[in-house]
């Protein structure tokens, strides 16, 4: 995972009224055995990046 780490990105489209299955799905990227700079850049670092956000 630690190759892909970087070309990862989490997104959804899910609709405000099915929040039960937003939390399903990322329950599931959270209880991937990856450590915690791998998550953080899968669920928001490399969307900030990507956007050039600043301060990331």
């Amino acid at each position: 995972m630690t190759s892909l780490e970087d070309k990862l990105v989490y997104g959804s489209d899910a609709s405000p009224t099915f929040t039960h299955r937003f939390q399903e799905n990322l329950e599931a990227v959270r209880a991937l055995r990856i450590d915690e700079t791998a998550r953080d850049k899968i669920l928001w670092r490399n969307a900030a990046k990507l956007l050039k956000l600043p301060g990331v």
